[in-house]
């Protein structure tokens, strides 16, 4: 491995930690830099998993250097070589190490080469000894806070709502690499011809209990496998796709996708179940990415896309759609794999204040569903006050006109996938 790709990773990390998002930073750097596919790969599992194990990295850190603030600078070249050292077993610990002297040095941090060599070397030997430290059990709510690397406040609020190994579970599975779950465009092909052709191209495919949806690893660049080119599938967790079958919809029902961007549960609906698509969403760039996928994914037809303020009333839709599909702006804690940033980044006034937004929109997206149809709610998050609080709080409010018809909780240790939280209502 060169210098280049861990000094990547630190400037990447940099931003990130100036309040740049990990997805954001990653896509700016790649795209100021030409850098091969196999640079690209190890500094994005460097600097997505340095933010996956981040409270426990530092934990590690500041017990084995004894040291009290530290130059952030050096903060992050410990956590990049930790990380490797830790998690990455194909890289040779004396590699890590003397990389990271080395690249002390080029940054002009020679008298401080020594300290991160003897840190790194009393971790690696305590590694290898399998005596790495442990916070206190204790309190176990900072125990899983500190392991697993999950703020404490959402790990209380967790341990709250589910029994103590359910959210151990929990926080254990959103610390793992996440896998890239794709989901079959069957208006263009099938399970199995997608399948032969992701292999023939020396994709490793695995296949999972859900029709439409299969796994894959060794892809290389995505965006260069013909099938993707061709339009035979897109990119969805196995979550979505369980909370858009919740819909039930027929083929040319209408949808109304309230909140669509990046658009994987329209496409999954017309391409699965020959529905009618609007899809709406506030920003205009969002928008013309979800036109250039269904155009690749031959669903054009069925997909139109529409520049809507969710919050916001529009008489043209009033009671004009056979479904209404309100996947609302949300904290996040279900996809904290893909974006572990957001758990640095979120606070507990942040769930009260999307609650109100949430409600919102539900309530403005209510007046679109035709009498007799679905509404239906659902977030990436595991929060009670975003998913069943809101739809209690609707209900209340609108019992009158809709009645609570089933609700789904889907946990990231069930299947190895996002957290997400869905419910049925129909309108009477």
């Amino acid at each position: 491995m060169s210098f280049n790709e861990r000094e990547a990773s630190l400037n990447i990390l940099e931003d990130i930690f100036g309040k740049t998002f990990n997805n954001l930073a990653l896509k700016n750097y790649f795209k100021a830099h030409e850098l091969p596919a196999s640079t690209k790969k190890f500094v994005t599992e460097v600097v997505n998993g340095v933010l996956r194990n981040l409270t426990y990295i530092d934990f590690c850190i500041t017990f084995y250097s004894n040291a009290g603030k530290m130059k952030p600078f050096i903060k992050n070249l410990l956590r990049i070589s930790v990380y490797q050292l830790l998690y990455m077993d194909k890289i040779p610990p004396y590699a890590v190490i003397n990389e990271a002297v080395n690249i002390c040095r080029k940054r002009k941090f020679q008298n401080l080469s020594g300290f991160v060599n003897a840190v790194l070397r009393k971790f690696l030997t305590e590694a290898q000894n399998g005596s790495l430290p442990a916070p206190d059990t204790n309190d176990f709510s900072l125990y899983l806070s500190t392991v697993y690397s999950i703020p404490q406040w959402i790990v209380k609020m967790w341990m709250n709502n589910y029994e103590t190994g359910v959210c151990e579970e929990i926080c254990k599975t959103l610390r793992t690499r996440p896998e890239v779950t794709i989901a079959v465009n069957k208006a263009k092909t099938t399970k199995a011809t997608l399948t032969e052709k992701l292999l023939s191209a020396s994709v490793k495919v695995t296949d999972t209990f859900h029709e439409n949806a299969l796994k894959i690893t060794d892809t290389g660049n995505i965006a260069e496998l013909e099938a993707f080119k061709s339009g035979c599938f897109h990119i969805m967790d196995i979550s979505a796709m369980l909370a858009a079958d919740m819909i039930n919809c027929r083929a040319g029902d209408t949808v109304l996708d309230v909140c669509a961007a990046p658009g994987g549960k329209s496409f999954y609906l017309a391409a699965n179940y020959g529905a009618k698509l609007t899809a709406c969403d506030i920003y205009p760039h969002k928008l013309e990415l979800i036109s250039k996928t269904a155009k690749r994914l031959g669903l054009e037809n069925n997909i139109k896309v529409i520049e809507r303020d969710a919050v916001a009333k529009n008489a043209a839709f009033t009671e004009k759609f056979d479904n209404v599909l309100v996947d609302a702006p949300c904290s996040g804690l279900g996809i904290l794999r893909k974006k572990p940033d957001i758990k640095f980044n979120r606070t507990e006034s942040d769930i009260d204040d999307l609650a109100k937004l949430q409600l919102e929109i539900l309530t403005n997206s209510a007046d679109c569903v035709k009498a007799g149809s679905v509404l239906l709610y659902c977030t990436c998050t595991l929060s009670q006050k975003e998913n069943r609080g809101v739809i209690d709080s609707f209900l209340a409010q609108h019992g009158g006109r809709f009645t609570f018809e089933a609700e789904r909780e889907i946990l990231p240790c069930e299947y190895g996938s996002d957290g997400f939280y869905v419910a049925k209502l129909r309108r009477l």
